[in-house]
C-alpha cells in the first residue's frame, strides 16, 4: 500500500512539473510570436504610408479643382489621371488608390484606380458621409495617416487605408489620396496567435483536471480487488501515452513555429498545435463523459432539432477524416424520416458520429455504410431512430464480442496500437443509447467487417417527412497500385468530349491496355466491325445516334457482340439508372465523374485472369505540389485523371480548346432553335469540369442543364451569360497555370547502404528504440543524399520531434517502397 501510494505522489509530482513547464513554454512562445506579428504589423504601417505619400506627389501636378462634374470625366487630363493611379496601384500592388475632397460636409470621390464598371469610382459617385472615411479626416488637416490593421471603415471590411494630403500649386491642400491595401493575412496571424495561446493554457489547465481525476482513479483502485487492478491500470498506462503524445506535439510543434516563424511552413505548425490540442481534448471529453454517466449525472435534454441538419454534420465530418483514403463512404436516408425530433441533439449526433468513427478507425480500405432509418412506437408521438453502420475493416473475433462494450476496453491492442482513442467510445454509445431507450447491438465477421445499430427512442409530435437528403455518396480518390497489366485487353471509348476520352483513357494507361477512341456513335458502329474489342465504355448522351442507340446497334450485329461487355458513363446518378442501361443492352455503368476505386473494380470483373500480366513497370512520381488554378481542385483532377500530373496537364489542354469550341454552340439563338443540341453541350460541360476538377462550373452546367429538361427558357437566359463568363475565366486560369507548370522530375533510386539505413530506422521507430533512432539519424544526415530523400528526412525528422513516429513511418514507406 505505502509503495502503491509513494508511486502515486511521484505521479503527481511529475505531472504537475510537466503541466507547469509546458504552461512557461506556452507564453514563452506568445510573448515571442507577439513580438513578430507586432514588428510585421510596424513595417506594413510604414510601407503604406510612404506609398500614399508618393501618390500625392505623383498627382500634384494635376488641377484636381478642375474636375467638378461627371462631363470632366471625358477629358483627356482626366483620362491621363485615371491611368496614372490604376499604373500606380499595379506597380505597388496593392487593391485601390482613389482622390477624394471635401463637397461642403460630406467627401465626393474624384478618380479611384478601378476601370471595372461595377467597382470603380468617380466623379458621378455619389458623395458619402465623412464617417465613411474617417481616416480621411487628419489628411485633410495636412497629415499623413492609417486606418490601422483590423480597423476598417464600414462596407470595406479586410482592406487598411492610408491617407495623404495633396497640395495644388498654391500649396493648398485641394484633395486627399487614399491607398488600400489586404490585410486580411496578418490579422489572422493575430487572432490565430490568440487562438493558440488560448488553447494551449486551456490545455494545461485541462490536462491538469484530468491528470488529479486519474491520480484519484489509480489510488482508490490501489486498494481495490486484483483483477479490477490489471484493468485500471492497463487503463492508465495508455491515457498516458495518448495525453503525452499530443502534448508532445504541441511542445514540438511551439518550438517548429518559434523557429520558422515567418515562413508558409509556420501555418501548418499551427494548425497541427490545434489538431493536437483536439485530439487531446476528445480523449478527455470521454474521459469526463463516462465519469458522468457512471456516475448518474448525465442529463438528456429535450428540444426540437432538424435531422437534415444532424446528417449533414455527421456525413461532413466522416467525408473529412476519409479524405485521401481508399474507403467509399456510402449513404441510404429514408427519404420518409421525420424532418424534426425532440430530444438530446447533441447526444445523438454523439452516438452517431461514435459509431462512425469506430468503422474509421478499423477499415483501411473498402466501403463504409450509413443507412438511417426509423420505427413508430406504440406510445404516441414516440419513434425509434435506428443508425446501421457498416464496414469492410478487420471485424471481431467471436469470443471477444461480450467484452467489445466494456469499459476501457480496446481488443487486440498490438494489432491495433496504431490507432488512437480512449477505449472508451463503445461504452459511452450504449451508456447514452440506455439512456434514451435504446441500445447497441453488433454483429461480425472477423477479418470481413462488422455492422453496428444504434436504436435511440426520440419524439416526434408533428410528423413531416424528411424527403431526399441532398448529400453525393463518398468515394475516395486515393491511389492504388496496380499489381497486373493487360497489354492485348482491347477497349473502345466512345464519348462526344474529349476532355472525358482523355480521362478514361488516363484512367486505363496503368494497365497497359490498347485504348481506341472515337467521338460518335456511328464511329463507334464501324470501329467494333472491323476491330474484336474486349470493352466498350459508351458515354449515354452523345448528339446523333446516342449511347443507348449505339449500344442497341452493336447488340443486334449478333455473334460475339452480342455478349461483349458494354458499359455505360453517364452523369445522371440518380435511382432506377442500372436497371434502365441492363434493359437497353449495357452490362453495367460508371458515373462520371469515374470513381477509381469503381473503376479497379469493373476492371477486375472483366479482366480474365489468363489476359493478366504481372506489373514490372514503376510510374515517375511527379512533383505536383506547386500546380494550382484557381477555382480548380487539382489534387482532385489529378486523382480523377489516373494519378498522373503530366496525363492531367494533357487533359486540361483537351478541356480547353473543347470547352472553347462548344463556347460559340452556347447562345440563346441555340436554345431557341435546338434545345436539344443545348442540354447535350452543358451535359458534356458538366462531367469534363467534374473530371478535372472544376466543380464549381460543373453545379453550374448540372442548372443548365436541369433547366433545359424543364424547358425553362427565363431560367436558362438569365444564367447562361453568367456561366459563359465563369467559363472562359476558367480556361483563362487553366491556361495560365499549363504556361507556368513546375517542373517535374522522376524519382532517383536509392543505393542500398541508403535504403538499409532508412530501414533500420523503420524498425527503431516501430519498437521505439530512441537510441537506434538518433544514431540511424545521425548516419543519414551524414549520408551523401539525394535531393528528394534529403527533403524526405528532414519531414521525418520534425516527425520524430513532435513524437508522431507513426508518419515518420508513413514518409520512410513512400520514399524507399517498402
Amino acid at each position: 500500500m505505502h509503495k502503491a501510494i509513494s508511486r502515486s505522489n511521484i505521479i503527481l509530482v511529475l505531472f504537475l512539473s510537466s503541466a507547469l513547464a509546458v504552461l512557461f513554454l506556452s507564453l514563452y512562445t506568445r510573448w515571442v510570436l507577439g513580438n513578430n506579428i507586432a514588428s510585421e504589423e510596424n513595417s506594413i504601417i510604414e510601407r503604406i504610408n510612404s506609398l500614399s505619400l508618393t501618390a500625392s506627389y505623383l498627382v500634384r501636378d494635376y488641377d484636381l479643382d478642375s474636375f467638378q462634374t461627371p462631363a470632366d470625366m471625358e477629358r483627356a487630363e482626366y483620362k491621363e489621371l485615371h491611368r496614372l493611379i490604376h499604373d500606380f496601384a499595379t506597380t505597388a500592388g496593392v487593391v485601390y488608390v482613389y482622390l477624394l475632397r471635401m463637397a461642403g460636409d460630406r467627401i465626393q470621390y474624384i478618380v479611384g484606380s478601378e476601370y471595372d464598371e461595377r467597382t470603380r469610382v468617380g466623379l458621378d459617385t455619389p458623395t458619402v458621409d465623412i464617417k465613411t472615411e474617417d481616416g480621411a479626416v487628419g489628411a485633410f488637416a495636412g497629415h499623413v495617416t492609417c486606418s490601422g490593421i483590423g480597423n476598417y471603415s464600414e462596407g470595406w471590411e479586410g482592406l487598411m487605408s492610408s491617407y495623404a494630403p495633396v497640395k495644388n500649386k498654391a500649396g493648398v491642400i485641394s484633395a486627399v489620396i487614399g491607398v488600400d491595401i489586404d490585410d486580411t493575412q496578418i490579422v489572422y496571424s493575430r487572432q490565430m496567435m490568440i487562438v493558440l495561446t488560448g488553447i494551449q493554457i486551456l490545455t494545461v489547465i485541462i490536462v491538469l483536471t484530468t491528470g488529479f481525476i486519474c491520480f484519484l482513479s489509480f489510488y482508490r483502485e490501489a486498494r481495490s480487488a486484483k483483477l479490477a487492478n490489471l484493468s485500471k491500470s492497463a487503463f492508465l498506462a495508455r491515457m498516458s501515452h495518448e495525453i503525452r503524445t499530443p502534448m508532445n506535439a504541441i511542445m514540438g510543434m511551439s518550438e517548429l513555429a518559434e523557429r520558422d516563424y515567418g515562413r508558409p511552413e509556420a501555418i501548418e505548425y499551427i494548425k497541427d498545435i490545434k489538431q493536437s490540442g483536439a485530439n487531446l481534448l476528445s480523449i478527455i471529453n470521454d474521459i469526463l463523459d463516462f465519469s458522468k454517466i457512471e456516475a448518474g449525472h448525465i442529463q438528456i435534454s429535450n428540444l426540437s432539432y432538424s435531422s437534415a441538419s444532424l446528417l449533414n454534420d455527421a456525413i461532413t465530418i466522416v467525408n473529412v477524416r476519409l479524405e485521401d483514403r481508399p474507403i467509399e463512404f456510402q449513404t441510404e436516408i429514408d427519404p420518409l424520416l421525420p424532418a424534426f425530433f425532440t430530444g438530446d441533439e447533441m447526444r445523438v449526433r454523439q452516438i452517431l458520429l461514435n459509431i462512425l468513427s469506430n468503422a474509421e478507425k478499423y477499415t483501411r480500405d473498402g466501403v463504409i455504410k450509413l443507412v438511417v432509418s426509423w420505427k413508430r412506437c406504440d406510445a404516441p408521438d414516440q419513434v425509434d431512430l435506428i443508425f446501421t453502420v457498416s464496414d469492410t475493416g478487420i471485424g471481431i473475433k467471436t469470443e471477444d464480442l461480450p467484452y467489445l462494450f466494456g469499459d476501457f476496453i480496446r481488443l487486440e491492442i498490438k494489432r491495433n496500437q496504431h490507432i488512437q482513442g480512449s477505449g472508451l467510445g463503445l461504452s459511452i454509445t450504449r451508456l447514452l443509447c440506455q439512456a434514451m431507450n435504446g441500445d447497441v447491438t453488433v454483429t461480425s465477421i472477423y477479418g470481413k467487417g462488422s455492422v453496428f445499430t444504434a436504436r435511440i427512442r426520440q419524439q416526434c409530435p408533428e410528423y413531416r417527412p424528411l424527403g431526399r437528403l441532398d448529400r453525393r455518396t463518398r468515394s475516395s480518390i486515393g491511389k492504388r497500385e496496380n499489381r497486373y497489366i493487360a497489354p492485348d485487353f482491347k477497349v473502345l471509348v466512345v464519348d462526344d468530349n474529349v476532355t472525358n476520352l482523355r480521362v478514361v483513357e488516363g484512367l486505363l494507361t496503368p494497365y497497359m491496355m490498347k485504348v481506341d477512341t472515337c467521338e460518335r456513335g456511328l464511329d463507334a458502329l464501324e470501329l467494333v466491325k472491323k476491330t474484336r474489342y474486349d470493352l466498350i465504355f459508351m458515354d449515354h448522351m452523345m448528339p446523333g445516334m446516342d449511347g443507348i442507340e449505339t449500344a442497341q446497334a452493336i447488340r443486334s450485329l449478333g455473334g460475339y457482340w452480342k455478349n461483349l461487355p458494354i458499359i455505360a458513363l453517364t452523369a445522371n446518378a440518380i435511382v432506377g439508372m442500372r436497371e434502365m442501361f441492363l434493359a437497353n443492352g449495357f452490362n453495367d455503368y460508371l458515373t462520371k465523374p469515374i470513381e477509381i476505386p469503381k473503376l479497379h473494380k469493373m476492371v477486375e470483373r472483366l479482366v480474365p485472369i489468363d489476359r493478366r500480366r504481372r506489373s514490372k513497370t514503376r510510374q515517375l512520381v511527379k512533383k505536383a505540389e506547386a500546380f494550382k488554378i484557381a477555382g480548380v481542385d487539382v489534387a482532385k483532377g489529378i486523382s480523377l485523371t489516373g494519378g498522373s500530373l503530366e496525363n492531367y496537364q494533357e487533359v486540361l489542354s483537351l478541356y480547353c480548346r473543347d470547352v472553347e469550341k462548344r463556347q460559340e454552340e452556347l447562345t440563346l439563338s441555340q436554345v431557341n432553335d435546338n434545345l436539344k443540341d443545348f442540354i447535350n453541350q452543358v451535359h458534356a460541360m458538366k462531367s469534363a469540369s467534374a473530371s478535372i476538377g472544376a466543380d464549381d462550373i460543373s453545379r453550374e452546367a448540372a442548372i443548365l442543364e436541369d433547366a433545359g429538361h424543364r424547358g425553362d427558357i427565363e431560367a436558362i437566359t438569365s444564367i447562361l451569360g453568367l456561366f459563359r463568363e465563369n467559363l472562359a475565366s476558367l480556361i483563362r486560369h487553366i491556361k495560365f497555370a499549363l504556361a507556368t507548370e513546375p517542373v517535374t522530375e522522376s524519382r532517383e533510386v536509392l543505393n542500398d547502404e541508403v535504403v538499409n539505413l532508412f530501414d533500420g530506422l523503420r524498425r527503431a521507430l516501430l519498437s521505439e528504440e530512441m537510441g537506434s533512432v538518433d544514431r540511424l539519424l545521425s548516419e543519414l544526415k551524414e549520408n551523401k543524399l539525394n535531393a528528394e530523400a534529403r527533403s524526405a528526412l528532414e519531414k521525418i525528422n520534425d516527425n520524430i520531434i513532435i513524437a508522431d513516429y507513426q508518419e515518420a513511418v508513413q514518409d520512410i514507406d513512400r520514399l524507399v517502397n517498402l
